[in-house]
């Protein structure tokens, strides 16, 4: 059949409507996501790295997911895994 068929991936973590996400952020004095998925260029970034001190783990593998689509919708749904 020739083309690639869409990327899959499997997270475990916690499903979050972007609003609430946002408004938790904002609260904290980091950036919103606008629904859009956070640049990884910088590890970590500000949103993972809140998230990170928030959890108490202290664990350093924490990122927030945030499908990335091609149309002009905006998704509704974050991953925090």
């Amino acid at each position: 059949m020739g083309g690639e068929g869409p990327t899959i991936a499997i997270i475990r973590g916690l499903k979050v409507r972007v609003p609430v996400l946002d408004r938790f952020l904002n609260a904290n004095g980091v950036e919103e996501t606008y629904g859009l998925p956070p640049l990884y260029n910088i590890d970590p970034d500000k949103q993972s790295r809140l998230l990170r001190s928030k959890a108490g783990g202290g664990g350093t593998r924490t990122r927030i997911f945030i499908l990335s689509k091609l149309s002009h919708n905006e998704t509704n749904f974050a991953y925090v895994a």
